[in-house]
């Protein structure tokens, strides 16, 4: 999951886990963390996915 935070391509990424949610490391003060799809913050930012599995 790829994510434009700061302005800039990809600058953000998580692993989807599942079940509309995504783990990543937020920031250093609240860390890894697991959130929804849905959040407004993250499904404006978000600009596509990818796998690296075949």
């Amino acid at each position: 999951m790829f994510f434009n935070t700061l302005g800039a391509r990809h600058s953000h990424v998580g692993i989807y886990v599942g079940g509309g949610r995504f783990v990543h490391a937020s920031n250093p003060k609240t860390g890894v963390r697991i959130d929804q799809m849905s959040n407004r913050y993250y499904a404006q930012r978000f600009e596509g996915a990818g796998t690296l599995l075949d």
